[in-house]
């Protein structure tokens, strides 16, 4: 399987005694420092990704591409949108928690990186789009991946047949030092990665889905070689083969070409003995190498979405690795799907709770907005404010409507937000998304809690009560003015009908029917333009 690892270990060359220690987050390459002791190296990784995929695996991948470059023909003459259009290609998320439904990756993060996947694919005009809203699953050995094989069968039966599927967990189990963050597996067709490479800037899907569509590394067969020793190993000159795979010449154009089907079978990536194992940064010196033919190689493309290098390196893949990912699109149907898509076109507004507006006095309650112009879905997103600054997310949820249920903490301040998407515009940069809206939530065991209303007083009565056919709720307004009594549970549910009534100045009685209700607290409501009042009832048996 096709894995991408980190190291965290000591840059003894460059660093003498001191021990730098870093995690260098990104789905395909790494920084690397060496040094060599005895005539052996000692592996010294800054952010290292590392492939763990067989050589067979890789080879099917490969094979896929040398078939469809056979038929590049015929693919092309029987495509079904234009060269010029954007291929639209649906992508289902699935994201793993463990068994007791913690840990999962956040709803933000997915739309964060799927922006990202498809700024990176967007050269290819290939755009990915949601083909449905996240499966979420709770399964402890998935989450945390330390049995593959029984992964990769979980995988095969959640996954959704006809699109690219995703599942994000927490860690991938290899039995090494390394951190693997992600890998493609071809007997599957899905993709896997740790939940902390799901975010807006990780290069870790893109470079998986590079694999997805038939693309092997640049250095293919050097993955798990340090070129200074295994040329070392073999009498100073570099080997014909490596890993089992043929090593690619420098020659182009010649009689000595072999980059047709060496490597990664592609001519226009220059040979790479995975010197992003061992070299820092983007601008490589990887020192003096030669070809299997003695030809001295030139420093590898640090910039390829499918090498091993920094995270700011990469941002390319080349014209032939292009047209592969297209011929393998066209291969797999892809450019078939008949996308309506639709633009969201306007910002939802907050109905409730409001800046500095509490909520309702009970623990769960109902969070409103408008809706907004092309929008399927509303990402929603509470978070705990500690001192006035954001703190832990504690609501993420993509939903349908304009309204959704939440279950908050007392006498705590939080702000939300929403998002508007739909399964292709994912609002990227966030035009459409709501301004952070700050409240304060009430404690749960107030007797009456109000705000602004233009209602001088109000009390129920018998209060506590006994389970008899109706309570009558006393309102003294200043003025005449309209009013909804609402009654709700703990669970802020609405248990009985919300009653329309019209207040006039000075006293106000209103029976309200009780006989559904069992005992137990309750909250009723009285609410008017200008805020609310809400007291607690109860009912005894």
């Amino acid at each position: 399987m096709m894995n991408r690892l980190f190291f965290t270990a000591c840059f003894l060359l460059l660093c003498g005694a001191f021990t730098a220690q870093a995690q260098h987050k990104h789905g395909h390459h790494h920084e690397h420092g060496h040094h060599h002791k005895h005539g052996h190296h000692d592996h010294v990784h800054l952010g290292h990704i590392h492939s763990e995929m067989t050589v067979e695996e890789q080879l099917s991948i490969r094979e896929r591409m040398f078939e469809n470059r056979r038929n590049k023909a015929d693919l092309l003459a029987n495509r079904f949108r234009s060269e010029d259009s954007i291929t639209y290609i649906p992508m289902q998320f699935h994201l793993i928690a463990q068994a007791n439904g913690t840990g999962r990756a956040t709803i933000e993060q997915m739309l964060d990186n799927l922006c990202k996947i498809n700024a990176d694919f967007s050269s290819q005009k290939i755009q990915f789009y949601l083909a449905g809203p996240a499966n979420f699953i709770n399964n402890t050995s998935m989450y945390i991946n330390d049995d593959r094989s029984l992964t990769g069968y979980m995988m095969d039966l959640f996954k959704v047949d006809g699109v690219v599927n995703i599942f994000i967990g927490q860690t991938i189990t290899n039995n090494t030092s390394f951190t693997t963050l992600g890998y493609y597996t071809p007997q599957y067709d899905c993709i896997y990665a740790i939940r902390s490479e799901l975010n807006g800037s990780s290069q870790t899907l893109t470079h998986e889905l590079g694999h997805f569509f038939t693309l092997a590394h640049p250095f293919f067969g050097w993955e798990d070689q340090y070129a200074p020793d295994v040329i070392a190993a073999n009498g100073g000159t570099t080997p014909l083969g490596v890993g089992g795979v043929t090593v690619e010449n420098v020659a182009r154009g010649t009689s000595d070409e072999n980059c047709q089907w060496a490597a990664d079978g592609f001519c226009d990536t220059k040979p790479n003995y995975n010197f992003g194992l061992y070299e820092p940064g983007c601008g490589l010196t990887i020192g003096t190498f030669y070809d299997p033919l003695g030809v001295m190689l030139e420093a590898p493309d640090a910039d390829n979405h499918m090498s091993y290098y920094g995270e700011a390196c990469a941002n390319t893949f080349t014209s032939d690795q292009a047209q592969a990912i297209v011929l393998d699109v066209i291969s797999r149907g892809y450019d078939r799907f008949e996308v309506p898509k639709i633009d969201i076109t306007s910002t939802p507004s907050i109905i409730w709770p409001n800046e500095g507006e509490p909520p309702h006095y009970f623990q769960s309650f109902d969070l409103q907005w408008t809706a907004a112009t092309g929008a399927t879905y509303y990402h929603v997103t509470v978070r705990r404010y500690i001192g006035g600054s954001p703190g832990p997310v504690v609501v993420d949820q993509m939903v349908t409507g304009t309204s959704l249920w939440v279950s908050l903490d007392p006498n705590t301040q939080y702000g939300w937000t929403v998002k508007p998407v739909n399964n292709y515009d994912l609002d990227c940069a966030d035009e459409f998304k709501t301004p952070v809206t700050q409240f304060t939530t009430g404690s749960w065991l107030s007797d009456v809690q109000e705000t602004d209303v233009a209602i001088e007083s109000s009390r129920i009565y018998p209060n506590p009560a006994n389970q008899t056919s109706e309570i009558v709720l006393e309102i003294n307004s200043t003025t005449n003015a309209n009013a909804q009594v609402s009654i709700y549970n703990t669970l802020g549910q609405a248990v009985v009908p919300t009653k329309e009534v019209f207040l006039t100045t000075g006293t106000n009685v209103q029976p309200i029917d009780i006989s559904a209700l069992s005992a137990g607290m309750y909250i009723v409501n009285i609410e008017t333009q200008e805020g609310r009042i809400s007291h607690k009832l109860i009912l005894n048996d």
